[in-house]
């Protein structure tokens, strides 16, 4: 199973959504990388825990952060919401 996407935006949460519950059905592994720098894995992740265990936005940046590598950068509820197509 592969699924790649270019851009963390709300056009592909849905797909990567539905990529990761199928994963996690099949007992896949799945690696998120992010090309970029700007911590679209952290966000990603973020999403996820979001997504699939119903935290809410600040309570899955905070779980990314503490089971992280130490990092420059941390995903933000902002842009967390805006992968995820929803306001504030």
């Amino acid at each position: 199973m592969v699924l790649q996407t270019a851009n963390l935006d709300a056009d592909c949460a849905a797909s990567a959504m539905s990529f990761l519950k199928e994963a996690e059905e099949a007992q896949e592994k799945v690696v998120v990388v992010c090309t970029t720098g700007i911590d679209d894995t952290g966000c990603m992740l973020a999403a996820w825990l979001v997504h699939r265990y119903e935290l809410e936005v600040d309570a899955a940046c905070e779980e990314v952060v503490k089971s992280a590598r130490p990092s420059k950068r941390s995903p933000t509820a902002a842009k967390v919401n805006a992968f995820l197509g929803k306001g504030g």
